[in-house]
């Protein structure tokens, strides 16, 4: 009677913890899927805010002609229209990421080899990332083929370069690998930065929402990875510790489980 109490014992500990592990998974689920929701209504909602915005900008410009056919060569009239002109073009340009965001056009995926990606930005980011942060790009010699479109990838991958360069103002290094996990081939991009304040992980993917200042960002960049990623069928994940660095990882369907021939 001992043994089978004990073993009884030993059975409801093992299920226990198996409870608990799904019970885990299950509330991760949950949040990636409210997450997601969060992240869809707010590209809708700025979409929908930036195509007003840019017909007004429209406007701006086209007066901005107007004004300049009238000023008759007036040299404080013609400074101040340029001044008009750069600032409604950046804001143009910020209309357009926004609607990129809220009505993302669609993607024109095909089979590519991840390795060959990492491997092709590397070779143009010492014009990126500055002189003080050493890159490091240890890639593998077999390809790594996944199916993404080519140029929203290249972007992603840039995004989250620029965003690990302005974590380390002292300088620091950057590490990206390209490496394949289950049915997924995954980009990582590795700082040594200052790290994500734990309060602002949960948002990190939010449109709009951003650890640097108003003058050095918009909130829009890992939004769009976000919206990138998520279009493709994949996922990205954040792991930071405050003080030190942290790892985006883009993890994208693997083209020969995405039933493509590799």
């Amino acid at each position: 009677m001992c043994l089978l109490a004990a073993a009884v014992l030993v059975w409801v500990a093992v299920l226990q913890r198996r409870v608990a592990r799904l019970a885990s998974a299950h509330r991760r689920a949950e949040d990636q899927v409210r997450s997601a929701q969060r992240v869809e209504a707010i590209g809708r909602l700025a979409g929908g805010i930036a195509h007003d915005y840019n017909n007004l900008l429209t406007v701006v410009l086209g007066y901005c002609d107007v004004i300049e056919g009238a000023a008759g060569g007036n040299r404080d009239i013609l400074a101040a229209l340029h001044e008009i002109r750069g600032a409604s073009r950046r804001a143009s340009a910020s209309t357009r990421r926004l609607l990129a965001l809220g009505r993302p056009e669609p993607l024109q995926p095909s089979v590519v080899d991840l390795n060959a990606v990492v491997g092709d930005m590397c070779r143009l980011l010492e014009h990126v990332v500055g002189p003080n942060v050493t890159v490091l790009c240890p890639l593998s010699s077999r390809p790594l083929p996944v199916l993404a479109d080519r140029t929203q990838l290249d972007q992603a991958i840039l995004n989250l370069v620029v965003n690990a360069r302005d974590a380390m103002p002292a300088g620091g290094t950057l590490t990206i690998t390209a490496t394949n996990t289950d049915a997924f081939g995954v980009v990582s991009v590795t700082d040594t930065g200052m790290g994500i304040p734990v309060e602002a992980q949960a948002h990190i993917f939010d449109p709009f929402f951003t650890t640097k200042s108003s003058a050095d960002g918009s909130g829009l960049g890992l939004a769009m990875v976000h919206s990138f990623v998520q279009q493709s069928g994949g996922q990205v994940t954040v792991r930071s510790t405050p003080g030190h660095g942290a790892t985006f990882e883009l993890a994208l369907p693997l083209a020969s489980r995405a039933g493509v021939p590799a």
